[in-house]
């Protein structure tokens, strides 16, 4: 019963996502199917995708105007270091995929993984404004339904250039290690947006913006792709209860086989603080289960005050029409790039 849910949840992430509007030149979203090792997953990614990772990567402001500028300085090169040995020591596997991205789209290593760690230095150089205030999640658990709906909110070049990729990791016996679907940025592995594997463990990110970095832990990027890799919701609590993680996030979990439904808040000094959900339960770019030291983000604040003007969403159709809403004239939830916000609804997932 699992595997044939799963395989509609597929179908409709798939549908889901290709039905945003795009932009003239990309009449659908691409979509790699891959079987082998991380870093063949990587360098098939790269190869395929490498003129969209490469036109992501000549595109981006933060990559030539901040981490570059700040890689060539002796501090930023020691926190280059920093986060790159936590990888190594924490999930080698998952740097070989980065690796692999490298190769496959000749982009030198450095500055793939500097684009990993993008929320970090900027956090560490105190350049909110540089951020991207990414995401809205709607939760409704019922009797009947578990709903999971999940717009994702980032610069245009994500929507031009992001793609889905379906994938099985195997081990050198040909046993399967990870199998998974996920929405994916340009030159990033897969993990800090949304997806579902074939435990029937479904996740989405949330952005948020602690005042502080750790240096010595995990980047987020990397402990996301772990966690899309978790048999089930309490696989996911026990990786990230076990880790400390450079830089704050917000993860959405549910679970085919319980019905489950939950969110964690992860911050680099404060600890996490989770909620199990009951009925409804909406997030955004801030912090809201607790309150470790934020930047305050408009936006946040505006599409958090439009949803609780809408009615509490029964099913599928309510939660589409808050996710679809546009009312609010600055910030609205359904997100266009239009000043004052600076930032666009790229994709949108739904899980039922």
């Amino acid at each position: 019963m699992a595997q044939v849910s799963l395989l509609f949840y597929a179908i409709v992430l798939t549908i889901f996502m290709a039905i945003i509007p795009v932009a003239s030149d990309q009449h659908s979203l691409p979509r790699l199917y891959f079987r082998g090792n991380h870093y063949q997953l990587g360098f098939e990614t790269g190869r395929t995708f490498s003129q969209r990772i490469r036109s992501a990567f000549k595109e981006s402001r933060s990559l030539h105007q901040t981490l570059l500028p700040f890689y060539k300085t002796a501090q930023g090169y020691v926190l280059f270091k920093k986060y790159l040995q936590s990888a190594n020591e924490t999930f080698p596997h998952y740097v070989r995929e980065i690796k692999g991205i490298a190769d496959g789209s000749r982009i030198a290593f450095d500055q793939v993984f500097l684009m990993h760690i993008e929320n970090e230095i900027e956090t560490y150089l105190k350049k909110f404004k540089n951020m991207t205030p990414s995401c809205t999640d709607i939760h409704v658990k019922t009797n009947n339904h578990t709903l999971l709906g999940h717009n994702e909110d980032a610069d245009s070049a994500v929507r031009r250039y992001g793609y889905i990729i379906t994938a099985e990791i195997v081990l050198s016996n040909d046993t399967i290690k990870e199998k998974f679907t996920a929405y994916t940025y340009p030159g990033l592995i897969s993990g800090n947006a949304f997806g579902f594997n074939n435990h029937g463990f479904l996740f989405t990110c949330n952005a948020v913006f602690p005042r502080q970095t750790n240096q010595s832990a995990l980047p987020r990027n990397i402990l996301t792709r772990a966690i899309l890799a978790s048999r089930g919701i309490d696989d996911a609590l026990q990786l990230v209860k076990n880790t400390s993680v450079a830089v704050g996030v917000s993860i959405n979990m549910g679970d085919l086989s319980t019905g489950k439904l939950v969110n964690i808040e992860l911050s680099p000094y404060h600890g996490n603080k989770m909620i199990l959900v009951d009925k409804h339960y909406y997030h955004f770019n801030m912090y809201q289960n607790f309150n470790p030291p934020q930047y305050d983000d408009p936006s946040s604040i505006h599409r958090r005050a439009r949803a609780k003007m809408l009615p509490l969403p029964p099913g599928k159709s309510g939660i589409l029409l808050i996710l679809g809403d546009t009312k609010d004239p600055k910030y609205p939830i359904y997100r266009d790039a239009t000043p004052p916000d600076h930032d666009l609804t790229v994709a949108t997932g739904y899980y039922y």
